[in-house]
């Protein structure tokens, strides 16, 4: 499908009064993510700690980064999140004080493949300073009508032209619309010591002088 005339986009900064409304958006973009199946493995129903887990992650992002929601016809439909070249992750500290106000969301399984997979993925990070695209979601139901390929464009464009942009992928899926945007895979690995999800971690370069 494409965009009509119905889906008129508007893109906008995430602000803290958003960070409910976007992690319930991202909560239902990324239910079936392969990381987030990991996480919740067995869980009856993942839509509540996946939610929940995608606000905490907005929350976070908007104390230390830097968002952007999208709205189609006035109406939510995408967000991204981001961190910038002198933040490389959330801080510990304060990840773990955003898991104590929320003692029901993990349970020790799931908390202890989280920081797992955190490691892997940052020892696949690069070593110099980058942005970090933490997420990137489209609504369910606005999906496949190049939303997408629509907010990561802007986003780059939000960003100085002389840095870096780095970002992980656990979707395969996802790989075409990032090298269409100038990125290139740097690392294929199996998170969590080769328990958990494929990811591919990925660099775009600024453009050479």
């Amino acid at each position: 499908m494409v965009a009509t005339s119905a889906d008129a986009r508007h893109l906008s900064p995430l602000t803290g009064g958003d960070a409910v409304e976007a992690g319930a958006l991202l909560g239902r973009a990324f239910m079936d993510d392969p990381l987030m199946r990991y996480y919740f493995e067995g869980s009856p129903d993942r839509s509540r700690p996946v939610r929940k887990t995608m606000t905490l992650a907005a929350r976070l992002t908007l104390r230390y980064g830097t968002g952007f929601r999208l709205d189609c016809n006035g109406r939510p439909a995408g967000a991204a999140l981001l961190l910038p070249p002198s933040v490389q992750d959330f801080p510990l500290p304060a990840v773990l004080a955003a898991i104590a106000r929320t003692p029901s969301l993990w349970r020790p399984r799931a908390l202890q493949r989280h920081f797992a997979v955190s490691a892997s993925i940052q020892g696949h990070r690069p070593t110099f300073p980058c942005w970090l695209l933490l997420l990137l979601g489209i609504a369910p139901e606005r999906q496949h009508r190049g939303h997408g390929s629509w907010l990561l464009e802007r986003v780059l464009h939000s960003l100085p032209a002389s840095s870096p942009i780095c970002l992980e992928t656990v979707n395969e899926r996802n790989l075409p619309l990032y090298f269409r945007h100038g990125f290139e895979i740097t690392s294929e690995f199996v998170t969590h010591d080769g328990q958990g999800p494929r990811a591919w971690s990925m660099l775009r370069a600024p453009p050479r002088s």
